[in-house]
């Protein structure tokens, strides 16, 4: 899902723990993740991967970009935003997680599904598979403290598409890992980050409680709207001049299949910022009957989103496809989608906009 403005501290070396496994409703997020140090000794892999946060459930994580990690905390292990609208995970399920970044969901996924269980991950950019892979060591270490049992989760340094091109240009965006796409577009992401600043400077959810934010807080309340928006101008602007470009390596969801010899997949995750319809026209028709359950984020620009609604619908045949949009976002181009081979039950919820398929 999209990532907005978190916040957190930084720290350099040395691995927690915590009783707060997770899987557990985790304590609410604080205003800031604050480090925690134990007696024992640092954790090796932490000096190939600074810098480190430790998050609210005790595990150790290396990450990109500090505005990603609060948020994508909050929206998987808090929120459980991919476990909503009647889907679900059990032991020894099998996990397909498309757009990994630096790998939360993963983690998350691995730790409901159990040892008998199985997560595959593709993370192309270079930076965030790095960091992906040294938070699967992280998560494993931890899951063993606690005496967790975990799946194995198997990272592949590619991006997922149509299976047109072998390779694709993505741009990465250092100072928010979670933009970076293979279609980068500037207009849209202004407009998305506009509407969720509008919705959000009051409260500050999600958003880094910085000067910045505060003077926007004040500058929204005090001043014209066109101070405002050069406001939240600045936050996108300051994105974009950081950008880098990397050729990476393509595949598919049926080459996946195909390459782990998948019998099933019973949650297909899609997080990938322009570039969903691309990955669900690799999948082939065989392949899609192999898929129970979908989660994804589909920016609808050009019709995109009845696109993907009439595609999950008809060549996908999932009997229940329910739109959603975060209160945050709405206004904006951003959706999330839920899919699943049975109808259901009817949702009622305060922060969605839903529009319910099938």
């Amino acid at each position: 899902m999209l990532p907005t403005l978190g916040v957190l501290t930084a720290q350099r070396t040395g691995c927690s723990t915590s009783k707060h496994s997770l899987t557990a409703t985790p304590p609410r997020l604080s205003a800031r993740l604050q480090p925690r140090r134990t007696p024992e000794a640092p954790c090796t892999v932490c000096k190939a991967c600074e810098p480190t946060a430790v998050l609210p459930n005790g595990l150790e994580v290396c990450y990109a970009s500090k505005y990603d990690v609060s948020f994508l905390y909050r929206e998987i292990f808090e929120e459980q935003t991919y476990l909503q609208h009647g889907i679900k995970l059990g032991e020894g399920a099998v996990v397909v997680d498309v757009g990994g970044n630096i790998g939360f969901f993963a983690l998350f996924a691995a730790a409901l599904v159990g040892s008998s269980g199985k997560v595959i991950t593709a993370e192309p950019i270079p930076t965030l598979y790095n960091k992906l892979g040294h938070n699967i060591n992280f998560h494993k270490a931890w899951c063993s403290s606690q005496g967790m049992s975990a799946a194995n989760i198997i990272a592949l340094p590619m991006g997922v598409g149509s299976g047109e091109q072998k390779t694709m240009e993505f741009t990465f965006f250092p100072a928010a890992a979670g933009w970076s796409t293979m279609y980068p577009d500037e207009e849209e992401v202004q407009s998305a980050m506009q509407v969720f600043l509008e919705r959000s400077l009051g409260n500050l959810r999600g958003i880094d409680s910085s000067w910045l934010t505060t003077a926007g807080q004040v500058l929204q309340r005090n001043a014209p709207r066109w101070v405002t928006r050069q406001v939240e101008r600045t936050f996108v602007a300051s994105m974009w001049q950081q950008q880098q470009k990397h050729e990476c390596a393509m595949t598919t969801v049926s080459e996946i299949v195909q390459d782990h010899d998948l019998s099933r997949i019973d949650l297909l995750k899609i997080d990938v910022e322009r570039a969903e319809l691309d990955v669900l026209l690799g999948i082939s028709e065989t392949d899609w009957k192999l898929i129970s359950q979908a989660v994804l984020e589909v920016h609808d620009v050009q019709g995109r989103l009845q696109h993907v609604v009439d595609l999950l619908q008809k060549t996908a045949g999932f009997a229940s496809v329910y739109v959603t949009q975060d209160a945050t976002l709405e206004g904006s181009t951003l959706y999330n989608i839920y899919c699943s081979r049975t109808t259901a039950n009817s949702i009622n919820s305060t922060h969605t906009k839903q529009r319910v398929h099938g």
